[in-house]
């Protein structure tokens, strides 16, 4: 993967691997995120990756779902107290692919929030912990340096307005509408 060969062939095969390869394939992207979107600055052919990545993200189970947020924000498998910043987070963030994915990710974990299978991302409150911190971190985080993602999902406010207060919810939506362009 750090070379651009590399991630147009994990690209195509994606789709002919196991769910559970792609799952393992998407999961180590996530945890070396930062490292793959420095070797990736000049060619930004990690963005051939989204759309595999979005079809093997609809076949996760919500478990394997919050694992994967839990990787790209860097997180240990059993964090209850995420740090003040989050460098590893800040880095995705940054980057349109990175940005890109995270949407996905969330917006497929609220679906599965949403939908009756999820007892299992709502027992643990892992879900909601991990929601507040990608809330926090893009609170934190100046427009300016806010990458523009490939595409929003149409859920992306509602998703988050479960997590931050009315005038929070203002302040995101003001930043993710400026960063899309959409003003």
């Amino acid at each position: 993967m750090c070379i651009r060969k590399g991630k147009r062939m994990v690209a195509r095969i994606l789709p002919f691997l196991s769910t559970e390869q792609a799952a393992d394939i998407l999961m180590a992207t996530a945890r070396n995120l930062p490292f793959l979107i420095k070797k990736d600055a000049q060619d930004e052919v990690l963005l051939c990756l989204l759309r595999p990545f979005s079809l093997v993200l609809y076949h996760l189970p919500s478990g394997t779902v919050t694992s994967l947020l839990q990787q790209l924000a860097n997180l240990p498998q059993s964090a209850t107290a995420p740090a003040p910043a989050n460098l590893h987070l800040a880095a995705v963030l940054q980057n349109k692919f990175g940005l890109s994915l995270l949407y996905l990710v969330l917006s497929r974990g609220e679906e599965l929030q949403n939908s009756s299978a999820a007892t299992e991302l709502m027992q643990d409150n892992q879900w909601t912990e991990l929601m507040f911190m990608a809330t926090r971190e893009l609170l934190r985080i100046p427009e300016a340096a806010l990458a523009k993602p490939v595409s929003t999902p149409s859920n992306l406010l509602s998703l988050f307005s479960r997590y931050v207060d009315q005038q929070k919810l203002n302040v995101l939506e003001t930043k993710l509408q400026l960063v899309q362009g959409i003003r």
